[in-house]
């Protein structure tokens, strides 16, 4: 095999790999600004106190998100520039798909810590409330994924 299949093949895995990757990652943003799910203040009858603290944690976790999403798209830019090169360097390559992960991680952290500093605010009925809205809303979301799903035609199988 050559050089340049060599590359193709893994430049289209690559792909794959950060597409389904980034796939998850939009599923986790609800809003079109990608921040963090809305909280149902009315249903769980936050207190002022609680709601100022949420909203600076939100600021904050926003904040670092905005900087972790330019460094993955220099890092993406970055693994595009080395794969074009003319003798590209498989070592270098997945260095910077190493980096890339590095950074998926550090986002994929920083949400759970986001989700854990907000749930430690709420007591423990609002904690049960909460866990029963995003129970709710996912339930909401597997319904209006239903008619979208691949593979579902007549008979069950895939048109393959």
């Amino acid at each position: 095999m050559n050089n340049t299949t060599r590359t193709l093949i893994l430049t289209a895995m690559v792909m794959g790999v950060l597409s389904t990757v980034a796939l998850a990652d939009d599923f986790n943003k609800p809003g079109a600004q990608g921040g963090p799910p809305p909280i149902p203040v009315k249903e769980l009858n936050l207190s002022e106190e609680q709601q100022d603290k949420i909203a600076d944690l939100r600021m904050d976790q926003r904040e670092e998100m905005i900087d972790l999403r330019a460094r993955l798209e220099k890092q993406e830019l970055q693994l595009k520039k080395l794969q074009r090169e003319d003798s590209p360097n498989q070592k270098k390559i997945h260095a910077q798909i190493d980096r890339i992960g590095a950074t998926r991680v550090e986002m994929a952290k920083l949400r759970a810590d986001h989700h854990l500093e907000v749930r430690a605010l709420l007591s423990p009925e609002q904690q049960k409330q909460m866990k029963e809205f995003k129970r709710q809303d996912m339930r909401k979301h597997d319904r209006s994924q239903r008619g979208h799903q691949p593979g579902r035609h007549s008979g069950g199988r895939g048109r393959f």
